[in-house]
């Protein structure tokens, strides 16, 4: 808790919310939300260490009680990794499943991990290379676990107990899903138009035949940019708005416009989240229930004059991670930021409860993979430019490869009644040594740091009609539970 209290006369304002961002409140007995947080969490309101990402680990069998282990991918040499995909291939002459990780790196080449073994090396599968970043769709061929794998320049399937085979004459696809036994995608410079094929056979694809047509998309929302499975019903998140399809047994798809955005829906955010689907677009971030489109109330002052053409996002164990670019409208450089070709700086947990969240500013994340796998539940991520030639995961301990980000918590002003002058007497700072407190009022900034664990006790002259706290810290494991400040109205 935080909190200002006046002399005389009596009255207090408290800034006990640390999560959410909005702007100030005015007066006295009132709360005042922040207006920055990032590196810090706020878990049952006090300021302490945050998200981090670790390098990726895994574990040498299906069992919680083992060790993992770093997974050795710096020996391959790649300058950068693009992607990280998961592919699950039921076996059912053994009864097993075995869970495989794929990798696309630099090189081009596909690499593959097996799983819950004792091999901590990648391997270059069946020679395999994809000249651009591939996209992936898992899909039951046959009746076999499959995945068709995508890129500018191929396309594949594998099937469980086969070898992978290149499809030749196929038009690159831009995006896929299976819906009802039917393959519907689109295709490099038709993205306008849905193609369908009812034998799932990704080979017809681009020629029309008894089997395989398409349809055009022809009113305002845009282009096809990413299908979702979601509700029992086939979308399309499109350039600005959601088309719901209809296809209905023995006729021709058609499709309704369920939603039009005036701001361009970034299609890589999208994700399935439960009984929800969400996703920004330049204004902010949106929630979609099958029928209706509503905004989440956050984020909306760091997005301001935010491009996010590079934003993804994954969903987890009822959070939405996202990674994009963020505008934190000071003059701190942290992580990533000091790269020229950096795309993006920060990574949001969003709770889907309550809609809290965490940022971990400073990282530059490309890709992240939403693991569910037996006993392994994680985000994976690839990166843009710093930190580029490693594969991580998200972790809790606020680091990022064992550095130490700046961590910041900031209010908006602290307005008194009338625009009164005060004098700030007393400060008085709960937490952890070493944690850097800053008043900024409307002419100067004044520091403090605290010198003990435990309660910390400053005297100030502090003349101001208007402040606002910082509180920083490069520490490993800050906590401040308590800030509160006295002042007197000076006459």
């Amino acid at each position: 808790m935080i909190s200002v209290k006046a002399k005389s006369p009596k009255g207090k304002i408290t800034l006990k919310d640390f999560s959410k961002m909005g702007l100030p409140n005015k007066g006295t007995n009132t709360e005042v939300n922040c207006a920055q947080l990032y590196n810090f969490n706020n878990n049952n309101k006090v300021l302490e260490k945050g998200l981090g990402i670790k390098s990726l680990t895994v574990y040498p069998a299906n069992d919680i009680t083992a060790e993992p282990y770093a997974l050795d991918y710096q020996a391959l040499g790649l300058e950068y990794f693009n992607k990280v995909m998961y592919f699950k291939q039921y076996f059912s002459y053994t009864n097993q499943t075995a869970h495989r990780l794929l990798f696309h790196g630099s090189d081009g080449k596909l690499y593959v991990f097996q799983m819950f073994s004792s091999a901590n090396m990648l391997n270059w599968t069946y020679q395999i290379v994809f000249d651009t970043i591939p996209i992936v769709l898992e899909y039951k061929k046959d009746g076999l676990d499959s995945i068709l794998i995508s890129a500018n320049d191929k396309l594949m399937v594998w099937s469980t107990g086969y070898t992978p085979y290149e499809l030749s004459n196929v038009p690159t696809i831009t995006s896929m899903s299976v819906y009802n036994d039917v393959l519907y995608c689109t295709i490099a410079g038709e993205s306008d138009k849905i193609w369908y094929t009812s034998n799932l056979d990704p080979e017809s694809v681009g020629t029309e035949s008894d089997s395989t047509k398409y349809f055009t998309l022809s009113d305002e929302c845009g282009s096809c940019r990413k299908m979702v499975n979601f509700k029992e019903n086939l979308y399309v998140f499109r350039d600005y708005g959601i088309s719901r399809l209809n296809t209905y047994a023995k006729s021709e798809p058609t499709y309704n416009q369920i939603y039009l955005s005036d701001s361009k829906i970034y299609p890589n955010t999208v994700s399935v989240c439960g009984d929800c689907v969400i996703f920004i677009t330049r204004d902010g971030v949106y929630k979609f229930n099958g029928v209706s489109v509503s905004k989440i109330d956050v984020l909306q002052n760091l997005l301001i004059d935010s491009i996010n053409e590079y934003a993804v996002a994954a969903n987890l164990q009822d959070s939405y991670y996202l990674a994009l670019r963020l505008n934190f409208n000071d003059d701190n450089i942290v992580g990533c930021e000091t790269e020229a070709d950096m795309k993006n700086n920060a990574l949001i947990k969003l709770n889907l409860h309550d809609y809290s969240f965490e940022i971990i500013r400073g990282v530059d994340i490309k890709d992240m993979l939403a693991l569910k796998a037996e006993i392994e539940e994680k985000i994976i991520v690839t990166f843009n430019s710093l930190h580029k030639d490693k594969i991580g995961e998200i972790t809790n301990d606020g680091k990022c490869f064992d550095e130490v980000l700046p961590r910041v918590y900031r209010t908006n002003n602290i307005v008194q009644e009338q625009m009164e002058d005060i004098t700030i007497r007393k400060m008085l700072v709960e937490g952890s040594k070493d944690v850097l407190l800053k008043v900024i009022t409307d002419e100067n900034e004044y520091s403090f740091t605290t010198y003990c664990d435990g309660i910390n006790n400053f005297q100030s002259i502090i003349p101001c009609k208007m402040f606002k706290l910082e509180v920083s810290s490069n520490i490993e494991n800050p906590s401040v539970n308590l800030i509160q400040l006295e002042y007197i109205k000076r006459n």
